[in-house]
């Protein structure tokens, strides 16, 4: 309580006993606060969910920016919308490549809003951590729900009641290793062990080949994906991304800008109307305008 008394002592002279009265006042709320504490029950979700604060992490070496980050997102469509960004940012995972390149050589920062501005050093910070290159990093990451949702939007949440995670990451040259190990409880599938987003990937001129389990998200919508978004979990593949959002040199195709592109082929779980079916995906996608990005998905299996 000596706190209180400083505070009031620090406000302009007023009336004494009206200073009094306010210092009773607190008290009394104070104490009443102290009861409602003693008495709420915390449950052992609510436990879980404090433990999980504590040991998410909030950002790892990865040359690939995976879905599930609703906050990166927005500064990344903010940068896009100004034209800080030059490439498509409706294909996730997105290359970090095309973005850093952006960042290191836009020039006119005086120009953007405020708020532009502080989402363009929010990417930046980001980017120089995440492309760090040989440096193995271990990584711990818990989450739990009361009431685990099967609609998910972008931001990653929870799929089961309770899921812990443990993985390692590194970042090469030319190669990148991010190995992911999960333990779930009350799974939907009866699969305990999970390695989702996991990513075994090698460079090869301007393209990532990689033996992947990353979620991907495919369109420009925050609530829903009609092609591909991370509802259910990821479909194990190979899979071929560019790295780099270069415009075409030919005269016949340079209008449509910058450009990228992304193949998936993979197979799905064994427990469905057709086991082990195959899983076809394509999507390329354009810029031919700072203002218009235009996307192309195919799908099949």
């Amino acid at each position: 309580m000596k706190v209180l008394h400083r505070v009031l002592a620090a406000r302009l002279p007023g009336d004494f006993h009206q200073d009094r009265r306010n210092i009773a006042t607190i008290r009394q709320r104070a104490r009443t606060t102290d009861l409602c504490m003693q008495k709420r029950t915390i449950t052992p979700t609510q436990f879980l969910t404090f433990v999980c604060l504590l040991l998410a992490p909030g950002a790892w070496a990865e040359p690939f920016i995976a879905p599930g980050d609703m906050a990166l997102r927005h500064d990344i469509q903010r940068l896009a919308d100004h034209g800080v960004l030059s490439g498509p940012v409706t294909t996730w995972p997105l290359s970090w490549g095309p973005i850093l390149s952006d960042l290191q050589n836009y020039r006119s920062t005086a120009e953007l809003p405020t708020d532009v501005r502080d989402a363009l050093a929010r990417v930046r910070a980001r980017a120089q951590w995440q492309t760090r290159t040989d440096e193995l990093r271990f990584k711990a990451r818990a989450s739990a729900a009361e009431r685990p949702t099967r609609s998910r939007s972008f931001q990653d949440v929870p799929r089961e009641d309770g899921e812990f995670g443990a993985g390692v990451t590194w970042t090469g040259d030319r190669f990148s290793i991010d190995l992911n190990l999960s333990v779930v409880a009350n799974p939907a599938d009866d699969k305990d062990y999970r390695a989702d987003g996991s990513n075994i990937a090698i460079a090869l001129g301007n393209y990532m080949i990689a033996a992947s389990t990353m979620d991907r998200w495919w369109g420009p919508g925050w609530d829903g994906s009609l092609i591909l978004s991370n509802n259910a979990r990821p479909i194990p593949a190979i899979t071929i991304d560019r790295n780099f959002t270069d415009s075409f040199d030919s005269k016949w195709l340079s209008w449509m800008g910058p450009w990228d592109m992304s193949v998936i082929f993979g197979r799905m779980e064994a427990d469905r109307a057709v086991p082990n079916a195959r899983f076809f995906g394509f999507r390329f996608n354009f810029k031919p305008i700072p203002s218009l990005e235009i996307g192309l998905s195919r799908t099949a299996q």
